[in-house]
């Protein structure tokens, strides 16, 4: 293996674990801890660790596997000739 394909490895690999981490932290901030300590807490700690950091992180890590398989897919699907 490469240097190139064991970096590619490894970002898949991180953003393969992000993705189900960050949606059950989402879930957790929106039906578990919602209901035993009330909502987020009220500082901007809270808003960024609980709300916008696992969010974005969600749609990056998605983009980021979504587009890397397209680009292989590209890779291997010759042109048309003609």
């Amino acid at each position: 293996m490469d240097g190139d394909a064991l970096h590619r490895t490894v970002r898949r690999g991180f953003a393969a674990v992000t993705v189900p981490l960050c949606a059950t932290t989402i879930g957790f901030e929106r039906f578990v801890w919602s209901d035993s300590y009330g909502v987020t807490p009220p500082s901007a700690f809270g808003v960024v660790a609980f709300e916008l950091l696992p969010a974005l992180l969600l749609v990056v890590a998605a983009a980021y596997l979504a587009l890397s398989v397209l680009a292989d897919a590209a890779r291997y699907v010759e042109p048309a000739e003609g």
